[in-house]
């Protein structure tokens, strides 16, 4: 099993760093390569994680750094390792 403090809060895309540090408390601040959200702010909380990630959904869940996307990228999937705490 993976290591949740990796994976983005909202769309569970796997970080090749914390996002939120070791600690789970030091956001790096950065955009998330899949869904955009910006780590620190957009997800901070699991009312803004939900709210960011309906919007993500309801345009289509397009990828912020689109050369990441990988060709079997399943959202779905992904989807299944966002934090436990964060997912609805």
């Amino acid at each position: 099993m993976s290591d949740s403090r990796y994976h983005c809060r909202i769309c569970g895309w796997r970080h090749k760093k914390p996002p939120w540090g070791l600690d789970g408390k030091t956001p790096f601040f950065t955009h998330c390569d899949c869904c955009g959200g910006e780590v620190g702010w957009q997800d901070r909380t699991v009312d803004l994680v939900k709210k960011t990630r309906a919007n993500w959904m309801g345009r289509g869940s397009p990828w912020f750094s689109k050369g990441m996307k990988p060709e079997d990228w399943n959202r779905e999937r992904q989807l299944e390792d966002v934090p436990k705490e964060f997912r609805d």
